[in-house]
């Protein structure tokens, strides 16, 4: 693809994606152990762009079709570099593309809508020691919570404090992953778990994020692929068990 640029981040941010030809994988996704996992998955639909329209009373959208924005230049990504097959080369791929253009355009309106910047992988969440709710209920937890990892954040610079976690994420591949066979394979009609489902192959992602989410105390999390972002919110149920609701 030739280096040319946006005209506005609206116009940056919805631009095709770069052609990934996603190979059979040389291996299976790792079974690791994770405490936590959902009652139950509902389809977010109430996210539009209607909302997307009303977020900070139309500021969002204002700023995203703006035509005088610098430096919205596409990156340019090697044929090798679109060649996946295992999860170092959807991390590659979206370190150069996706989080490249991700960052360019939050970079656009830091000072306007002072937004979370998506940040690199951060190591051992060290924070989550001081999140004395979650260790209380990660008493049976099979992994300490010192090792919990994710590929990557968003973190929100906070005055006069270390930065905070605001949406944890895990790179998947995505001849390994995607949400439309784990949910059919492993949900009922109700979106809630089959019983064979907790340490199915396809679940343990879910359960991954799931985890890294309740210890730091994030409501929204995310898993990406180089076919799809499945992003969530953690709410409350509003239904019995068995029973359709949100």
């Amino acid at each position: 693809m030739e280096k040319t640029s946006a005209k506005s981040i609206l116009e940056f941010l919805t631009t095709e994606n770069c052609r990934v030809e996603n190979q059979k994988p040389h291996s299976v996704n790792l079974t690791g152990r994770y405490s936590y996992q959902p009652q139950e998955l509902k389809e977010w639909d109430e996210f539009s762009i209607q909302t997307m329209e009303e977020i900070y009373d139309g500021k969002l959208m204002e700023e995203a079709r703006k035509k005088d924005c610098d430096d919205l230049f596409f990156p340019v990504l090697d044929p090798l570099d679109c060649t996946v097959n295992e999860e170092t080369g959807t991390v590659n791929v979206l370190t150069k593309w996706t989080h490249t253009i991700v960052t360019r355009a939050l970079r656009a309106v830091e000072k306007t809508l002072h937004p979370s910047i998506w940040v690199a992988k951060t190591g051992s969440i060290n924070s989550i020691e001081r999140n004395t709710t979650a260790k209380k209920k990660n008493k049976q937890a099979s992994i300490p919570v010192t090792r919990l990892k994710p590929d990557a954040g968003a973190v929100a610079a906070c005055k006069n404090s270390p930065p905070v976690e605001r949406l944890p994420k895990e790179y998947k591949t995505a001849s390994k992953w995607n949400s439309a066979q784990c949910i059919a394979q492993n949900l009922n009609e109700n979106g809630e778990w089959m019983q064979s489902a907790a340490r199915n192959n396809y679940v343990m992602p879910i359960r991954q994020i799931y985890t890294y989410c309740i210890t730091l105390g994030c409501r929204y999390g995310c898993i990406i692929s180089t076919t799809e972002a499945f992003i969530f919110r953690i709410g409350p149920r509003t239904a019995e068990p068995g029973e359709t609701g949100r």
